[in-house]
């Protein structure tokens, strides 16, 4: 029981952390001349929430479909590479 408390607290922790990592990232700034602007200055552009329930509902991570569309061509160069 000791270790399943132990545990608990361990994935509190970790969500406390992560959550301070997005406010630090939510905060950003960028120059922009003399000024600095926020990086998100809407919350959609920070979290596109239609984005990811549309991926969660085609059962894709958001993670791999970015990859995949990023390197979807590669494959096709590097075949014309060999020849």
């Amino acid at each position: 029981m000791m270790k399943a408390l132990r545990l608990r607290m361990v994935d509190e922790e970790y969500a406390r952390h992560e959550q301070a990592y997005l406010n630090f990232l939510a905060q950003g700034k960028k120059r922009s001349g003399r000024y600095l602007k926020p990086i998100y200055n809407t919350f959609k552009k920070f979290f596109d929430y239609e984005k990811w329930l549309e991926k969660a509902n085609n059962k894709q991570s958001p993670k791999t479909t970015s990859h995949s569309k990023k390197f979807e061509g590669i494959g096709a160069l590097l075949k014309k590479g060999e020849k």
